[in-house]
């Protein structure tokens, strides 16, 4: 997995079906979690057996598993007695477990997705906004959480450790504490300094959701702001990690009707450019995990990329993005990122507003400088020997906007280039060289 970026999506087919577990891998993914919507971890206090067939099951169909905390609770795999919770508003009982080294057995289990979108801190019993519910104090918080760190270095000490977080908007996961006010960077900063620095080896992730396809024709605004602020984020950790202890940035994409939290807008995904538009951003930042959102459909109130009835709805266009976009894995493998940074288009600029949100997370190398007819992500990497820059046509694709984007490469004599699943080779003419990116699509030059 070192050098291939870690795909998984939520809500995965029965580990029991044979067929329908090829069938998501066969779209690209190559870890798959398990979750307890077909079988439950605990019967009479221990691991299940029947939840240890389902390990084996995805394990012989050449997948990598990754155990579902299915309750955002610290207690999950350690549970001394009955127990009842709040998950985010959904009400749970958990039964008393005592659950170790049952997953050692299992070489295809390498990680552990222990929670998604836990709050900062826990929240007091009463909080002074009143559309929050009364039961939120109940809900993960970082602090909660520690005792799965203390639990996976334990036992699993060389697993992965995932959480995914909430996008910057969703303040309330972050809310002022003793006069203090909070913004996105140090909630995740705080995530960093709280659960990341206390695991004790195993990969780590800083990973977000933020769906940036809800408006009809345009990203939202605060989609570049949201991934560059984690991508900076986990930079700064990184900084001061040992090698064995860095984390990856990783993204949710959205794959599914996506629905606004504050209207009545939403939107579905068309076309399998609005997938790679996703996909090269989060790579262009840094990104080596993807989140696919949501492979199944949760009934009729979240259109997945299976629909309902369980049939392929939006399958195609997914697993052609990702068969696009494959290429640049092994490409971007060699190289750090180090930043990024945006420019207007020349000719028409979609995404002012977001450039203007986002410009004190930019880096500006001095030896390149972009121009492009539509507005372009210039995503800035370091190799061993030589540097490199992922750009990306930074356009809603559903505008069919082709964007010319011109290099100022001053004395270099020679540029590779890495573009639709091939290599060549670019001979400046003037200092200047030239690249077509159409619509949903990037380009790597390495300088």
């Amino acid at each position: 997995m070192q050098n291939k970026f870690i795909k998984l999506a939520d809500l995965p087919p029965n580990p029991f079906d044979d067929a329908a577990l090829e069938h998501y891998k066969n779209m690209g993914m190559n870890v798959c979690l398990l979750t307890e919507d077909d079988v439950k971890l605990v019967e009479n206090g221990t691991l299940n057996p029947e939840y240890k067939k389902a390990i084996q099951n995805i394990a012989d169909l050449g997948m990598q598993v990754w155990i579902r905390n299915m309750f955002n609770d610290g207690d999950y795999f350690d549970c001394p007695e009955k127990k009842a919770g709040s998950n985010y508003g959904t009400p749970y009982e958990m039964e008393p477990r005592h659950i170790t080294g049952e997953f050692q057995e299992f070489p295809a289990v390498t990680g552990f997705y222990m929670a998604d979108e836990a709050y900062m801190y826990q929240l007091p019993e009463r909080v002074n906004i009143d559309w929050m519910r009364p039961d939120s104090y109940l809900y993960a918080s970082f602090d909660k959480l520690t005792k799965l760190v203390d639990w996976k270095n334990e036992h699993y000490p060389n697993s992965f450790f995932h959480i995914n977080h909430v996008p910057g908007r969703s303040w309330d996961h972050y809310l002022p504490r003793d006069g203090q006010i909070f913004d996105y960077e140090d909630f995740l900063a705080e995530y960093t300094n709280v659960i990341l620095k206390r695991l004790t080896g195993g990969g780590r992730s800083v990973c977000l959701d933020n769906y940036p396809l809800i408006g009809k024709d345009y990203i939202e605004q605060d989609y570049i702001h949201d991934l560059m602020t984690a991508a900076k984020v986990t930079r700064n950790y990184n900084a001061s990690a040992a090698p064995e202890d860095q984390a990856i940035f990783g993204i949710c994409l959205q794959t599914f009707d996506a629905k606004s939290m504050f209207d009545d807008r939403h939107r579905d995904i068309k076309m399998p450019e609005e997938v790679t538009l996703q996909m090269y951003t989060g790579m262009a930042l840094g990104a080596r995990l993807f989140e696919y959102f949501c492979y199944r459909s949760y009934g009729h109130e979240m259109f997945g990329i299976l629909g309902p009835d369980g049939k392929d709805r939006i399958y195609e266009y997914v697993k052609t993005a990702n068969d696009r976009a494959q290429f640049m894995e092994a490409v971007l493998s060699e190289y750090t990122s180090v930043g990024a940074f945006m420019v207007p288009g020349s000719l028409y600029s979609h995404n002012t507003a977001a450039m203007v949100m986002a410009r004190d997370l930019f880096c500006r190398p001095y030896e390149i400088t972009v121009d492009g007819t539509y507005d372009t992500l210039v995503g800035c990497f370091t190799g061993e020997r030589e540097k490199g820059y992922m750009l990306v046509n930074y356009t809603d694709p559903i505008r069919q906007c082709s964007s010319t984007v011109t290099l100022n490469c001053g004395s270099v004599e020679a540029l590779r280039l890495y573009k639709d699943s091939k290599k060549t080779v670019l001979k400046p003419e003037g200092g200047m060289v030239t690249v077509t990116l159409e619509p949903g699509n990037s380009a790597y030059i390495v300088w």
